[in-house]
């Protein structure tokens, strides 16, 4: 005879019949539905496509259930996209005997992670609606259809399912994910979101190991409705939980702290707990406070089976307080990372090179064409287009460029877009406003072999001359700003660093990323890695656009203290009034002082210029 859901979830070890299972969950938790998939269907031309993306590593075993309860599906217009995570086992065996013509299969060249497999398989999709779940997973036939019907609204921009502990040994040793309640966390083992959105939003952070999946849902919930859909039905078996060192708690807990930054910045969270209490809230007490009771039932049980699994537990729970300990003391993830040396760099490093562009297809074909020229040949170029168009698009495929549209999202997002689709050793920054030396990628790979301790490279800016008044960068020297108009790191420092914070919303995204790398080696300068940055109009700074600034200036200010005060200045309002109100100007009024004779009404008009722009700057500060 088989269990209830309460037997399920309390601990004992127990194996439950499937029908049952179901029978019982749609008996006390689903209403009549108002209306069916087919009824639905029928007021439409025509079943919008689904695209099923799925990732996976390592997991032969599972991947065979999973693909056969996706051919069982009820509804019929879809594909399966597989993301194989640089598998170590039989995966792409498996894979190599199932692929056909909606049956496509993608495999990355190292581990990337199962957020940036996620992100390989939207770029793939060619449906309108993309599905998620995972390889452990086995959706019940019914689940395709049941989402798209959720997803039938205007409004609706994702729709979520119910995620059902699968019947099998359930033990307080083992992991199973039972989720039966709309709303966040909008985990990707049962969700479907359309396209556009995620297009829109740049797909998942892949600089997460864990938590992206819940932060693309909040970003998404603020665009639009996530539905319901408590017919979509997938399964999660039980497995043995894996038991973590103190380096891999320490990795977790520092993400649990960017997981909860981000729920700030999204005002999903007012409050910011004391550093070392979260972790305590969330990895102490709150297991006590859920898992107890399960504890006590199955070592009253199953004595003998309780006493030979609390013992790696046991070590677990001892190295979180160590990790804790670390944290408490300074010596974060971050830092004991910083001390593990890069791996060497290979032979014949692939280059990942990344430009973000927003609207400029004049500027970006001059980019384009420079990058064609290079002289390193083990390249691929990535195009994430800020402000999508057709012309941008055409113009990167065109080039031989992959393109990623990336609307609405700043520039923190779209460039971290681009980190999480480059599959290369080194990962190079330029601007579409931007003419690399032919070569710039020799260079800076000859910079990365000479010094096998660099976790960046710096090059050379030359601003090209223009009308009085135009914008254009120099950068002769190292600069602290670390402008991605002319900036490599190896990708593993990337990794370690977490990529961009994304809490930038319009400067400083570049400098922030240069002071987290700097934790885990040194960024030098080459000269003869040169950019020439092309002259621009510039474009002039209101109150608006100087209340963005000034918040991500004191954010630098507040999160990056340390290398704040040793590159900027003691302080956010020192520096703002030192940097932004009298030295910018006075810089900029010197530099083209030597200009001003063959064009005095230019130099007239930037004079205008600066000193309405430092109105409005005064004006931001009142705001704050």
């Amino acid at each position: 005879m088989g269990s209830t859901f309460h037997d399920l979830i309390t601990g004992d070890e127990i194996t439950t019949d499937e029908d049952l299972l179901l029978s019982a969950y749609r008996t006390v938790w689903l209403q009549p539905e108002k209306e069916t998939i087919d009824s639905w269907i029928s007021m439409n031309d025509e079943r919008p496509g689904v695209s099923v993306v799925v990732p996976t590593r390592n997991r032969a075993h599972m991947l065979r259930e999973l693909l056969g309860a996706l051919e069982r599906q009820t509804y019929r217009s879809f594909e399966v996209i597989v993301v194989d995570d640089a598998s170590e086992d039989d995966t792409p065996t498996v894979l190599a005997e199932w692929q056909g013509s909606n049956r496509r299969v993608f495999r990355l060249p190292r581990q990337w992670g199962s957020y940036a497999a996620r992100n390989r398989g939207i770029e793939e999709a060619r449906a309108m609606l993309v599905a998620f779940t995972d390889d452990d997973c086995r959706p019940e036939p019914g689940w395709l259809a049941a989402l798209v019907e959720a997803m039938a609204r205007p409004d609706v921009v994702g729709a979520q399912g119910v995620t059902l502990a699968r019947p099998g040994p359930v033990t307080p040793f083992t992991h199973q994910i039972d989720a039966r309640r709309p709303g966040p966390p909008d985990r990707t083992c049962n969700i479907m979101y359309r396209r556009s959105i995620l297009e829109r939003l740049g797909g998942f952070d892949a600089s997460f190991r864990w938590y992206a999946d819940n932060i693309l849902g909040l970003r998404a919930r603020a665009a639009g409705a996530i539905a319901f859909a408590p017919q979509a039905v997938v399964l999660h078996p039980p497995r043995p939980r894996e038991w973590r060192g103190r380096e891999p708690w320490r990795a977790r807990l520092d993400a649990d702290k960017r997981h909860r930054d981000e729920l700030r910045r999204l005002g999903v969270e007012k409050v910011r707990a004391p550093g070392v209490l979260l972790p305590v809230v969330l990895w102490i007490v709150r297991p006590l406070a859920k898992q107890s009771t399960a504890h006590l039932r199955y070592a009253a049980r199953h004595p003998v089976r309780y006493a030979r699994g609390i013992g790696p537990m046991i070590r677990e729970k001892w190295n979180l307080l160590r990790a804790l300990q670390d944290m408490a003391f300074g010596h974060g993830a971050s830092r004991l990372q910083a001390r593990v040396p890069l791996p060497p760099l290979s032979d014949d490093p692939l280059v990942s090179v990344i430009v973000v562009t927003r609207d400029r297809p004049e500027l970006l074909e001059g980019t384009m064409r420079s990058l064609a020229r290079q002289s390193w040949q083990r390249l691929e170029v990535i195009v994430v287009d800020h402000a999508p168009t057709d012309r941008t698009r055409l113009l990167a495929r065109r080039e031989g460029a992959r393109y990623i549209p990336g609307a609405d999202s700043t520039l923190a997002w779209a460039r971290q877009a681009g980190v999480s689709a480059a599959g290369g050793d080194i990962v190079a920054f330029t601007d579409d406003d931007c003419l690399p030396d032919p070569q710039w990628l020799a260079h800076i790979v000859a910079a990365f072999r000479t010094n096998i301790a660099l976790a960046g490279v710096q090059g050379r800016t030359v601003g090209e001359a223009g009308p009085v008044g135009s914008h254009a960068i120099d950068v002769a020297r190292l600069d602290p700003l670390y402008q991605t108009c002319n900036i490599a790191y190896r990708r593993t420092a990337l990794q370690r660093a977490g990529g961009f914070d994304l809490r930038f919303t319009g400067y400083f995204e570049d400098t922030a990323l240069g002071a987290r790398v700097l934790e885990y080696g040194p960024i030098g300068f080459a000269d003869d890695v040169l950019v020439t940055h092309r002259a621009v109009p510039r474009r002039p700074l209101d109150r608006a656009r100087w209340r963005i600034l000034l918040d991500d200036e004191r954010r630098l200010a507040r999160d990056y203290s340390t290398f704040y005060r040793r590159t900027r200045g003691l302080g956010f309002l020192p520096t703002v009034v030192i940097r932004w109100l009298v030295g910018s100007p006075l810089k900029t009024l010197l530099r083209e002082l030597p200009r001003a004779g063959r064009d005095p009404k230019g130099y007239a008009r930037l004079w205008w210029l600066l000193l309405r722009e430092r109105k409005d700057l005064l004006s931001a500060l009142r705001d704050m």
